[in-house]
């Protein structure tokens, strides 16, 4: 049994897209033959009285980790018991590269992530193994956290392209701009609402549907207002937004930083076309693809001139170019690639 420690909450909607992350690598596991147990074993902190309650939770993890073979920490969970005399290989999961974060957040919200990131560095730099998301994510690890880049392993987000396919409603495209993400700054729906004016004046049916909770929630709730055409719909039932992904023709995800980026993979499967802020992590995937538009999502103007022209754009685009990522992303490949990973830190652990 390998044990997943995680500050997330198993609820998607409180959770955000490492929630999603932290869920299938459990399931990735299991069908590799390498049961996992996901921990919650503290809760992210959003205050400086939530610090103080993280670091508690996780100063009294002890000898109950013994009982896995070995124990993976998502976002630096576990840092403190990595550093000690253990019997186990610990494994840092650096989901969030907490330091490429902070730029993106108000000061308050920057000072708590600052100390969290610094656990996370703390992670990766006692772990017998780091892992990213993507090769951008790697290298912004090595460098923020001052770990040796052989050391960080890359192993992206297990995705199904098949099961995803196969469980969308099978319904008509309509001009739907559908935006899913965790509220977050970084996510940049502010510019996707101030975009979007110009967009509804060239597609005077357009919809803008942006799904999702988080800090900023509100803020774009006052925001859309008097915007025609545009709905914060907050987080929906798992039903609804395969609906909103199957009716959808364009998926539009302008984050400005990302370390691997699901959910465009997921309008990608969904028949969409893409307009995406240029990001490396998102390139990685999505560089080449028909049907997708990268560009600075910073620029409101340019948004807008992609929006119009992914809109205009009546393609339906064919399913060869999903081909790439149904192997990249399989579930079990991924999950046979951690087994892999963790059976060799077992061995190289019971051989000390």
């Amino acid at each position: 049994m390998i044990g997943i420690l995680s500050p997330w909450p198993p609820s998607v909607a409180a959770g955000s897209g490492t929630t999603v992350s932290q869920n299938r690598l459990v399931d990735a596991l299991g069908l590799a033959g390498a049961p996992a147990e996901l921990v919650n074993s503290s809760q992210f902190a959003t205050n400086p009285r939530e610090i103080a309650e993280r670091k508690l939770a996780n100063d009294q993890l002890g000898a109950e980790l013994e009982r896995f073979e070995a124990v993976i920490g998502i976002d630096g969970e576990g840092w403190l018991w990595a550093a000690k005399a253990r019997k186990r290989p610990y494994v840092a999961f650096c989901e969030a590269v907490l330091a490429n974060v902070v730029p993106f957040e108000p000061p308050a919200s920057a000072a708590v992530l600052e100390v969290q990131a610094r656990w996370e560095a703390e992670s990766a730099r006692a772990a017998d193994l780091v892992v990213a998301r993507s090769e951008y994510a790697a290298d912004r690890v090595a460098f923020a956290y001052d770990v040796p880049r052989e050391r960080v392993a890359v192993l992206p987000v297990p995705f199904d392209v098949d099961a995803w396919c196969g469980a969308l409603p099978l319904l008509p495209k309509e001009p739907i701009v559908l935006a899913v993400g965790h509220a977050y700054p970084r996510k940049n729906y502010q510019a996707l609402l101030a975009a979007w004016p110009a967009v509804k004046e060239r597609h005077k049916k357009a919809v803008l549907a942006i799904v999702g909770t988080g800090p900023e929630a509100q803020q774009l709730r006052a925001q859309a207002k008097g915007v025609p055409g545009a709905r914060i719909l907050g987080h929906v039932a798992y039903h609804d937004l395969l609906t909103l992904y199957a009716r959808a023709s364009v998926f539009c995800h302008p984050s400005l930083q990302e370390n691997f980026g699901l959910a465009p993979l997921e309008g990608l499967a969904s028949g969409c076309s893409l307009v995406v802020h240029e990001q490396p992590a998102l390139m990685e995937n999505l560089a080449g693809l028909p049907g997708v538009w990268a560009l600075d999502a910073s620029d409101p103007d340019l948004l807008a001139q992609a929006l119009i022209v992914a809109l205009s754009t009546n393609s339906s685009w064919r399913d060869t170019r999903l081909n790439a990522l149904r192997s990249k992303l399989n579930p079990l490949t991924v999950g046979q690639q951690l087994r892999t990973l963790v059976t060799s830190l077992t061995r190289s652990s019971a051989a000390r």
